[in-house]
């Protein structure tokens, strides 16, 4: 029986010392328990069966792992209901922009107390971004009568499925080109992988082609009028431009245009580090490859879907 007790007690202190966690506190002091209510805003443990609250500020670890911050103190400048920023006469709020509480859960889970606050930051600076370009973007539309017609929107569609036959017999050239190829009896093992992979390639891409959905016509307006508004802020101010993921998009544009948005009050950033942000994401721009000034005004005076020339054209190096 005797045995039996002292391995008992040996068991249990095992399972205690599996499951226990390392607290360290601000103060320097350090607990060992194990957590049985964890929140943003405190945890409790149970320490030899007496259940013990420790609030986040005071936590300067767990388990080596640095304690993420509440949101509402990992940046100090924001409270939910204090106006970071207003555009076009509308305030918006930290509360307004903050992440969902399953975001919160999920990132704080996941990313040390630095990363996470890395990721706040960015989170903020993005969203507030995508607020502000589009609220610009579409008051310069609105100031300059810029729309897409049904016509035209029924053009971009009809564009799209020339472009989609045209890559689809394409592709089926290069697949029948393939497996000729691969017929071969003189094909070195690693030439025969090398084409088999390409093939691969092909077949999947035309399985996609062929999968792709009809485009909707209110999605064609919205890509014709994007372009017109492109066109119109380029006539204006004129920059770099560079091949996008939409067609020929004039960077230096758009910055150009905040910034004039900005000092006449169309909207105002009152918070420091995401104003830095929010002009940091353009300052990317000169990063990237622009089309010459003659290139770039004739790619800009016509739809990339309308026009004739769809060769490639060599970018020179650096923003005008």
């Amino acid at each position: 029986m005797k045995k039996i007790f002292v391995l008992m007690i040996a068991i249990l202190s095992i399972s205690s010392f599996t499951f226990a966690e390392t607290i360290v506190l601000k103060s320097g002091k350090t607990v060992e328990g194990k957590i049985i209510e964890k929140t943003d805003k405190y945890i409790k443990i149970d320490i030899h069966g007496v259940p013990l609250t420790y609030y986040s500020d005071e936590i300067e670890s767990i388990n080596g792992e640095e304690m993420p911050l509440p949101l509402e103190s990992s940046r100090k400048t924001f409270e939910d209901d204090k106006v970071i920023a207003v555009v076009l006469d509308k305030k918006f709020t930290y509360k307004e922009l903050k992440p969902n509480a399953i975001l919160i859960e999920q990132n704080r889970n996941k990313m040390n107390n630095t990363e996470y606050n890395d990721w706040l930051e960015q989170y903020l600076g993005d969203k507030l971004t995508g607020i502000i370009t589009v609220a610009l973007i579409e008051k310069y539309a609105k100031e300059n009568n810029i729309s897409a017609t049904d016509a035209e929107a029924k053009e971009f569609i009809s564009k799209l499925r020339e472009f989609k036959l045209k890559d689809k017999r394409d592709t089926e050239k290069q697949i029948e080109q393939l497996s000729k190829e691969l017929e071969s009896t003189k094909l070195s093992e690693a030439e025969k992988e090398r084409k088999r992979s390409n093939l691969k390639i092909f077949e999947d891409g035309l399985k996609i082609n062929k999968e792709l959905p009809e485009v909707p016509e209110d999605f064609a307006k919205q890509v014709v009028k994007f372009w017109k508004i492109g066109k119109a802020i380029y006539d204006r101010y004129g920059g770099c431009v560079i091949s996008g993921p939409a067609g020929p998009e004039p960077i230096d544009s758009y910055p150009k245009y905040l910034k004039e948005s900005e000092k006449n009050g169309s909207f105002q950033i009152m918070d420091k580090e995401l104003e830095k942000r929010f002009w940091g994401e353009y300052s990317k721009n000169n990063v990237h490859t622009c089309y010459s000034k003659e290139e770039a005004d004739r790619m800009m005076q016509t739809p990339w879907w309308l026009s004739e020339k769809q060769e490639e054209i060599n970018p020179k190096v650096g923003s005008e």
